[in-house]
């Protein structure tokens, strides 16, 4: 007889056997269930067992199943872009030298909204966060340099060609001199526009951009300086007025980034993680 899986929750006991059990894993990963219920009106339509809400997801705990989201996962990434990208990155950092610089740029668009966020609350504690009352959305592009933790930005209505400039020639101003500075983008047309090109042709330029392969966002380590922004300034913080939402925004740059940047430099780095497509399990 079939080894049962079971489960006593006051008086009303459920089990599945060995063969039930491995048909529900094989059911729960070929298919997303997104509520409790549903695993439940699973469970009872195939096998006729029926589970208590906790004592389901104890038993779904034991088999080896959380609850959690999905990674988004860049429809079109490239393997081999993402190594040739890390290689030719490898290189020239080997080559580099005392007189050059390597940034990475990217930019951000933090809203004037609260964010609630995931944190340890007691049990039974109705905790909550004020809701914002306007709109707001700040537009930055900034520039990172994982060296010495320098962090550049520009502020405008709207990231453009105008953006990219004016961020590239305050990197020539914070390097002035023979210094050459590359600068690691992705492939928004900003980059790409003619302004941009005549500028980086010129006679004298030193900047040299490098871009990175398409739908690889991993790759930049400025992103991860966007996550610890918001971690620190906008998740489960509410800010009574637009001004003061943008004070902190800019306080994030001037003041906890340049004082805690020893800490935060052990999460955002240039060990960059390739992603890979062949290693996930897409729901279709």
């Amino acid at each position: 007889m079939a080894a049962l899986t079971s489960f006593d929750f006051k008086g009303a006991k459920c089990s599945l056997d060995a063969s039930q059990e491995a048909a529900l894993i094989d059911d729960l990963r070929a298919r997303l269930f997104t509520t409790s219920r549903a695993v439940r009106a699973h469970i009872r339509a195939r096998f006729g067992v029926e589970f208590s809400r906790s004592g389901l997801i104890k038993y779904l705990n034991r088999i080896g199943f959380e609850y959690r989201k999905p990674k988004t996962l860049p429809a079109r990434a490239n393997v081999a872009a993402q190594e040739a990208f890390i290689a030719a990155y490898e290189t020239l950092l080997n080559v580099l030298g005392a007189n050059a610089v390597v940034y990475f740029s990217d930019a951000v668009h933090p809203e004037y909204q609260s964010r609630p966020a995931y944190g340890w609350i007691r049990r039974g504690d109705k905790l909550a966060v004020k809701r914002t009352t306007g709109r707001k959305r700040m537009n930055l592009h900034g520039a990172l340099c994982l060296e010495d933790f320098d962090c550049q930005s520009v502020e405008s209505d709207k990231i453009s060609a105008e953006t990219t400039l004016r961020l590239l020639q305050r990197l020539c101003v914070r390097y002035p001199g023979e210094r050459i500075i590359h600068v690691i983008v992705d492939n928004a047309r900003y980059h790409h526009a003619r302004d941009v090109k005549a500028w980086l042709a010129r006679d004298g330029c030193r900047v040299r951009l490098h871009f990175l392969p398409p739908y690889a966002p991993t790759l930049n380590a400025l992103e991860r300086i966007w996550e610890e922004m918001h971690r620190c300034v906008t998740h489960n913080k509410h800010y009574p007025s637009e001004t003061e939402f943008v004070q902190a925004i800019h306080g994030f740059f001037t003041l906890t980034l340049p004082k805690h940047w020893k800490c935060i430099r052990d999460t955002v780095s240039d060990n960059f993680h390739i992603i890979r497509p062949d290693d996930f399990r897409v729901v279709r």
